[in-house]
């Protein structure tokens, strides 16, 4: 057989064994020599009727010499563990960050503050940080931030509020807020809570057939990986409310990121969080700046990078893409923060342009049911970057991984 580049996402419902059988024989007698065995319309994922079909679409796969990858979830984007991160490991969820807020006029000497009430269920307070406001908008004087976290006791908050109009800010470490789709999610800036992710999938699938790794089961493929902290594509630090909307914006945390943080700003912790949300002094937008360097790294290394190391460690290799539509490759929310560093840890680069490529329409901006899109980004951007990444890291050896035949439908012509 001639090697093929069309790499087909093989959904699977629990078919019998001769449907099974039956579509990998038309693939192959179609020049195809591998596939993605697409799990989410399966209805007993990770359980008896999963292993029995993977077991013969193994087998079917071996005798005609075709490759098999394996899709990484039971649902998109990847990083839902099946549901059962939140069942079994529900520490290893996502963690954000959000803010609340108390303005106060001082001078106002033996003041106390309830801030125990702005707590929900499984929420603690980080930190608190006092700042004087700056004119009537939501700017501050840099040198008034001062940590006065030490000062709450059993929920309350004692401070002499000094002159002028201040704003004591409440940083929370929450499980709750952003994108609602992904709210059960693996937290992505935690190499441990990725592990839990791994155990759950990649780590039940090597169990059963490491005899076939690195031989007919080729890798994984892993798909729209994103933080999700918000259901947008224009998230970034800096802004107040969750984009287009008004719910207080959260953003990704971990255990590792004060101490990262603090290491490239040079400041105490305490004293950098309010620049997250608000500020528009040249040193708040430099802290925003270190932030989204830190999560974009983290995000690199702790979650794509932390799978493609097991997969490779185990004679396999990841596959897949980020979320890269309307600029969010360089954004939170949607997005990986960075395209580069995110796709790193892949062995093959990747995008997905399903319904956003139309053929002739290489410039300006068209309809779809995907929105109103910019053809110069998905026609001429996004595809030179993937090929850059795939030629830029040798372990990719120029391969870049395309998702583009899908939703079209009679249209794709």
């Amino acid at each position: 057989m001639n090697k093929s580049y069309i790499r087909p996402l093989f959904w699977q419902h629990g078919e019998p064994e001769a449907v099974l059988k039956e579509e990998i024989h038309q693939m192959f007698q179609n020049g195809i020599d591998s596939f993605i065995v697409e799990s989410r319309p399966h209805p007993d994922y990770l359980s008896y009727g999963w292993w029995r079909d993977m077991d013969i679409i193994i087998a079917e796969a071996k005798r005609l010499g075709m490759k098999v990858w394996i899709f990484d979830d039971s649902a998109f984007p990847s990083g839902y563990g099946a549901g059962k991160l939140k069942s079994l490991y529900p520490e290893a969820g996502k963690k954000y960050v959000r803010e609340a807020h108390i303005d106060a006029i001082g001078p106002l000497d033996g003041s106390s503050f309830r801030i125990r009430d702005w707590l929900n269920q499984d929420e603690k307070i980080i930190r608190v940080t006092a700042a004087r406001r700056k004119g009537n908008y939501e700017d501050l004087e840099d040198g008034s931030l001062m940590d006065i976290t030490s000062l709450e006791e059993d929920g309350i908050l004692y401070w002499d509020v000094p002159e002028g109009a201040w704003r004591i800010f409440l940083f929370i470490l929450t499980g709750n807020g952003g994108e609602e789709w992904t709210k059960d999610y693996v937290n992505p800036i935690d190499r441990d809570c990725v592990d839990r992710f791994i155990q759950i999938i990649y780590e039940e699938h090597y169990q059963r057939y490491k005899e076939e790794f690195g031989t007919v089961i080729q890798g994984f493929f892993s798909d729209e990986l994103r933080f999700g902290n918000a259901a947008s594509y224009h998230m970034h630090p800096g802004d107040w409310t969750e984009y287009g909307g008004t719910a207080p914006a959260v953003f990704p945390w971990s255990r590792r990121l004060p101490e990262l943080l603090e290491e490239e700003c040079g400041e105490d912790i305490g004293k950098l969080l309010p620049y997250l949300w608000c500020g528009e002094s040249g040193h708040a937008k430099d802290v925003r700046f270190a932030y989204q360097d830190q999560v974009s790294r983290l995000f690199g290394t702790e979650f794509i990078g932390r799978i493609g190391e097991w997969c490779r460690a185990h004679k396999v290799k990841l596959i897949g893409h980020v979320v890269e539509d309307n600029g969010a490759h360089a954004r939170l929310g949607y997005g990986c923060g960075h395209f580069f560093r995110a796709m790193e840890g892949m062995d093959a680069s990747g995008l997905d342009v399903v319904y956003q490529i139309w053929p002739e329409y290489t410039q300006g901006r068209h309809l779809t049911p995907f929105g109103y899109l910019d053809s110069y980004f998905y026609y001429w951007g996004l595809p030179k970057m993937a090929s850059s990444l795939a030629h830029l890291d040798p372990k990719k050896k120029g391969i870049t991984v395309c998702e583009i035949f899908g939703a079209y439908g009679w249209q794709e012509g």
